[in-house]
């Protein structure tokens, strides 16, 4: 193992074996997925300072028959939020090949880099000094299609 000056040691990074006897199935079935859904609900998914209840309760519901107490320095908890790390990382390649796609979709439209930066300049937000932003074009917190007119509105 590495050492970190004088007397520390670097912790071992979390594992599955980490968990208790038997809860990996449905860990990775269940518990996981319903964890990821609910964090991706929150309005900063970058912010689990206080998501430790919630963890504890996802676990006494997906495990009623094999109860832990999860706490920010446990094994479980470490688990959790590496595995929360692991699926906020994947944002950027996921995007990049999104955009990718978007533009090889339309090659007449987005063959120049000029016009695919124009759009790039109109699909990001934009936001102030104040935080507030005032352009936003992919976040809708609801969308109604008008039939009349044949758009998202």
């Amino acid at each position: 193992m590495e050492t970190i000056g004088k007397g520390s040691r670097k912790k071992p990074k979390p594992s599955n074996d980490d968990l208790p006897h038997g809860t990996l199935k449905f860990w990775r079935g269940l518990y996981l997925p319903m964890w990821i859904d609910y964090v991706g609900t929150l309005d900063d998914i970058w912010d689990l300072s206080n998501l430790l209840p919630v963890a504890q309760n996802l676990w006494n519901k997906v495990f009623p028959d094999c109860p832990q107490d999860i706490t920010k320095d446990g094994k479980i908890y470490a688990l959790l939020m590496q595995r929360t790390y692991e699926w906020r990382s994947g944002f950027s390649g996921r995007a990049i090949k999104a955009v990718e796609s978007y533009f090889e979709r339309y090659p007449e439209q987005y063959s120049d880099p000029r016009d695919r930066g124009d759009y790039a300049e109109w699909a990001a937000p934009v936001i102030a000094d104040d935080d507030t932003v005032t352009n936003m074009p992919y976040m809708w917190k609801e969308a109604d299609y008008d039939e009349v007119n044949e758009q998202w509105v």
